[in-house]
């Protein structure tokens, strides 16, 4: 193709208007939004213009992509807006860090790995949600008008009328009962607080409390029994301490995301999972081979504290596990789903894992998000009373340590500029 100088929606009208009996400028909606993790425009079909053979594009960084995830994303936005079997026209573009990818989990690199797919996944939703709402495609509510009241017309030459009403204001009800209030001394219920002290709410919302420190646990580590050393936060993503044999820096994500995953596992091998009610239950539809892929994976979801009801297909969701931050349970359920169909796990039982390393990855605390003294202790103390405390469920390096004699030989063959 040879075709002049433009910009996108041109260039979307020049390579596909002549396929098109209609004008591709009145087809699609701008989609922009900008955050800290990822910017996204580009342009969405309207409703009306959908079709079985839809174009639909995704780009990360000027580069094509496929991404089934995202776009159900895209897809969830058009719920209810488009028939099942047809899809919007799509055209999308993502600019991240090259660093929060992986471009090499296909042979062709055009499947890509995002560091916070479901942060990016929410993201998108919205925005193309927002698109949609913006330009007037979003369903109207169609008010039930049955038994409605019927509401009196003003009329220029109607003489409008206050209320009035009329009191006694030397009507004491009070005045001839025989109640009489008990002397309280309430300076004695206020004995003993002025000792204690306030203590802040750690950020996880359950407080574990251990019968020994950790530092009894690990002398060697933490330096025997030493005073624990007062924490840093670092860029709100690393938690620094000193320990016995030099520092040692924490990723606060991966670490609460082990904890996480360490609470769920245990829930699904006691069936103890907490669940707290959704205030708008979500429904999933499933297909026969859903169906098949949900039968295998729903114990450990209720085990978790997923409240959820069954019909012909169609899983009513009613209740999430306590914590879990994300109000999405269906982009959850659906993504626990398509991970069990691409590792083609055959044994039920192998999905206890997978779903607790998912929860978990969903309900920690992102890095980003500053941390108090109290909440950097709690989640050293954790951290630590996890069986396994060096790596992540996928393997990733917790924590590191830099030895004191690395820090010396540092300043020692460093040099001065004057």
């Amino acid at each position: 193709m040879h075709l002049p100088q433009a910009n996108i929606k041109q260039r979307i009208e020049h390579v596909f208007g002549k396929s098109s009996k209609r004008n591709w400028q009145q087809q699609l909606l701008l989609v922009e939004t900008s955050t800290n993790l990822v910017k996204i425009h580009g342009y969405a079909g309207k409703p009306e213009f959908a079709q079985k053979a839809a174009n639909q594009y995704f780009f990360v960084n000027g580069r094509y992509m496929r991404h089934p995830y995202f776009h159900k994303a895209v897809m969830m936005a058009y719920h209810q807006l488009i028939p099942p079997t047809e899809g919007p026209h799509y055209f999308i573009y993502f600019e991240v860090d090259p660093d929060t990818i992986d471009i090499n989990i296909h042979p062709t690199k055009t499947e890509i790995k995002f560091e916070n797919e479901q942060a990016i996944w929410s993201i998108l939703s919205a925005a193309v949600k927002e698109s949609l709402g913006k330009f007037n495609v979003a369903p109207s509510i169609d008010f039930d008008t049955e038994g409605m009241p019927d509401i009196p017309v003003h009329r220029n030459d109607d003489n409008i009328r206050p209320p009035r009403t009329t009191f006694n204001p030397e009507y004491n009800p009070f005045s001839s009962s025989s109640y009489k209030r008990t002397d309280i001394n309430w300076e004695s219920l206020y004995k003993g607080f002025e000792k204690q002290e306030d203590t802040p709410t750690p950020f996880s919302g359950e407080i574990t409390v251990f019968d020994e420190t950790e530092e009894d646990k690990h002398p060697a580590l933490f330096g025997g029994n030493e005073v624990k050393n007062r924490n840093y936060q670092f860029k709100n993503q690393y938690i620094i301490s000193g320990i016995k044999s030099g520092l040692m820096m924490i990723d606060q994500h991966r670490a609460h995301v082990k904890i996480m995953y360490e609470t769920y596992r245990r829930q699904i091998e006691k069936r103890q999972g907490a669940s707290q009610q959704l205030l708008f239950p979500e429904k999933l539809e499933l297909n026969v081979s859903d169906r098949l892929l949900f039968d295998r994976i729903k114990a450990g979801l209720q085990y978790t504290g997923f409240d959820f009801s069954e019909s012909d297909g169609l899983i009513t969701i009613a209740g999430i596990p306590s914590g879990y931050n994300s109000s999405d349970a269906v982009s959850f359920i659906s993504r626990v789903m398509d991970k069990i169909r691409e590792l083609d796990t055959e044994t039920p039982g192998d999905t206890s894992g997978l779903i607790a390393a998912e929860l978990a990855e969903s309900a920690a605390i992102r890095n980003g998000q500053p941390l108090t003294d109290v909440e950097m202790d709690d989640l050293i103390d954790r951290l630590f009373a996890c069986e396994d405390y060096n790596y992540t469920p996928d393997g990733k390096k917790i924590f590191i340590v830099v030895e004191t004699t690395e820090i010396e030989k540092r300043f020692i063959h460093g040099t001065s500029d004057y």
